[in-house]
């Protein structure tokens, strides 16, 4: 199965991506505007989507992501000092403060907050919105520190919380729930200290999901091939067994069905069976000629090991689009920005002040 084959590449390489400084390890960060109130155009919403995702992706601080648990919340609101001017062409000036906090979506928990203040220009509300919008710089040394400080905090929180994440994933396993324990393993990003413990059990738990699916697709096959012992049952039981991974604990029974079944089926529907396997056989060879394509391409090696540790991060997707997607993507309400909080916090009190972009 490609999927366990990139898990098992992925593994071994984990370990020494650990030791990498925590400074140039991606993290992946989804960007979230808020416009629960509709004072947003839709062009301004991407203006400034456009501009805090430039901010994630800058300087290797993290890597855009369209669906992440890691999310980077803005807000804007109208600083009250709008100016109307009237004459031939009205002009419209003002500024507005756009609130910012770096949220772990699943925990609730916050690694950084501030504010900046930007002023615009313009000919209507929305033009002027525009002009301050634009003056919002990804390069702006204050948003960089910001992004800066809650990367620590994002490393030093999931460093400290790895065996409760652990028992988390192995608690959700225990209930059958394989998807979700693989997704709550791969929100640790691939750098933190005792990564290579949570490699092992994301090992574990798929092995775990292979042979669960295994015994269920063979129970399947069996039921199939007993009620129906001819070409129609034979050929609904032997595509039950092409889809179990070869390295499930029971595929050895699931060929010894086959064989039974091949032995009493006539030659015509061998030819079918004998088929199909040649058929599942080109599409692995076509896999892993894939994988050695990739690996041709990327010719260096931290980012060769940056890709399968992204492939291997991508287990529990399908869970996150399913039963978080939603939660994640229409979720427009960021927690409010405390200001005396986050001012009591001294190693992170610059990030509450104001911030004057005015080029």
């Amino acid at each position: 199965m490609k999927l366990y084959r990139i898990l098992l590449t992925g593994i071994a390489i984990i370990a020494g991506c650990s030791a990498m400084a925590q400074e140039t390890c991606p993290l992946p960060i989804m960007v979230q505007v808020d416009n629960a109130d509709g004072s947003l155009s839709d062009a301004n919403v991407r203006l400034l989507d456009s501009k805090l995702k430039q901010l994630v992706a800058s300087k290797g601080y993290g890597s855009n992501a369209e669906l992440s648990h890691l999310c980077l919340q803005a807000s804007v609101s109208d600083n009250g000092d709008k100016q109307i001017i009237s004459g031939n062409r009205k002009i419209v000036s003002g500024s507005y403060e756009i609130y910012l906090v770096l949220t772990n979506l699943l925990s609730g928990e916050n690694f950084g907050a501030g504010n900046i203040s930007v002023k615009g220009a313009g000919n209507s509300e929305s033009q002027q919105m525009q002009a301050a919008l634009s003056r919002v710089n990804p390069s702006n040394r204050d948003l960089q520190i910001l992004l800066q400080n809650a990367r620590i905090k994002v490393f030093d929180y999931y460093r400290s919380h790895i065996p409760s994440i652990i028992n988390q994933a192995l608690s959700e396993s225990q209930r059958g729930n394989y998807d979700k324990a693989l997704y709550i393993l791969a929100t640790v990003p691939p750098c933190v200290e005792g990564q290579d413990s949570v490699a092992a059990v994301m090992l574990r738990v798929y092995q775990e999901y292979l042979d669960v699916d295994c015994n269920k697709k063979l129970t399947a096959a069996r039921a199939v091939w007993g009620a129906s012992q001819n070409e129609e049952g034979a050929s609904a039981a032997a595509a039950y067994i092409a889809a179990i991974d070869r390295r499930s604990s029971c595929y050895p029974e699931a060929q010894e069905l086959l064989a039974e079944i091949s032995s009493r089926i006539d030659e015509n529907l061998r030819r079918i069976i004998a088929r199909e396997d040649e058929d599942r056989a080109l599409q692995q060879e076509l896999i892993r000629g894939e994988a050695d394509l990739r690996r041709q391409q990327v010719q260096n090696d931290y980012e060769l090991r940056q890709a399968e540790i992204e492939a291997i991060r991508q287990i529990g997707l399908a869970y996150a689009q399913t039963v978080i997607g939603d939660k994640i993507r229409n979720d427009r309400t960021p927690r409010p920005y405390d200001r005396e909080k986050d001012n009591k916090d001294g190693e992170e009190n610059k990030k509450g002040r104001i911030v004057i972009i005015d080029k």
